[in-house]
């Protein structure tokens, strides 16, 4: 993922030549993530979990829809959401503002997606998340082989 306020002109070069399998502006920041990582995972039957926003993850499902498996991750209030930004220490109040009114705007797409798990408690969280990849590893539509070849 790059992450880049400098970096302008290589980032829309990148976008331009279609070398991300995603990529957004989000908080003030270029994000994208390179398309080759994503093919050659594919090809070695690897599974990636991304942190990406809203709009990454539809660019991800309608670039690959029979294996990105879109997964919301919500906190499970607006409250709680802003006292995790502050407890972080690492954004301005400007970011925190931006932030916030990001997570508004990107909480009304979660229909959008195949799973919604709640973080209350990060371990749990990323249990779900993992049983959610082991269960879709393990979907009929993923094996392309005779399972007792002779």
């Amino acid at each position: 993922v790059e992450r880049s306020r400098g970096l302008g002109d290589v980032y829309k070069r990148q976008v331009e030549n279609n070398r991300f399998a995603e990529w957004a502006h989000v908080h003030g920041y270029r994000y994208g993530t390179p398309k080759e990582y994503v093919e050659k995972a594919l090809t070695e039957g690897m599974v990636m979990i991304f942190e990406i926003d809203v709009q990454g993850a539809a660019q991800l499902k309608a670039a690959y829809p029979d294996d990105a498996v879109l997964v919301f991750v919500v906190p499970p209030s607006a409250a709680e959401t802003e006292r995790r930004l502050r407890a972080r220490k690492t954004n301005t109040e400007e970011d925190i503002q931006i932030r916030l009114k990001n997570a508004r705007e990107e909480i009304r797409h979660w229909e959008d997606f195949d799973y919604l798990v709640y973080n209350d408690r990060l371990e749990d969280a990323i249990q779900d998340v993992l049983y959610i990849a082991r269960a879709e590893q393990l979907e009929t539509k993923r094996f392309s082989c005779d399972i007792w070849p002779d």
